[in-house]
């Protein structure tokens, strides 16, 4: 029961970091790309990736395995089905 308390709060605050990187993104689309546009976001998302596994690891390393196997899982999928609709279409 002890471990639901702990949860819940990591998964709002991760969400609340998942907000935080869609409004950046959003903010930087609008701007001018140059490379120091560039090297301020990928600096942006390192902080970002901090704020989220030190938390994670330090209260819930088990839900930070489970949330980044299912993260990479995603991203692998949403891949190769776009390489796939992307070969089929050429």
């Amino acid at each position: 029961m002890i471990l639901f308390f702990l949860q819940i709060p990591l998964i709002r605050y991760w969400f609340c970091i998942v907000l935080v990187a869609i409004g950046f993104v959003a903010w930087q689309s609008r701007k001018a790309t140059s490379s120091a546009s560039s090297t301020i976001t990928r600096k942006f998302f390192h902080l970002l990736a901090l704020a989220v596994y030190i938390p994670g690891i330090i209260y819930e390393p088990y839900l930070t395995h489970l949330a980044s196997s299912v993260a990479v899982a995603a991203f692998v999928f949403i891949e190769v089905g776009f390489t796939l609709i992307t070969n089929m279409t050429t």
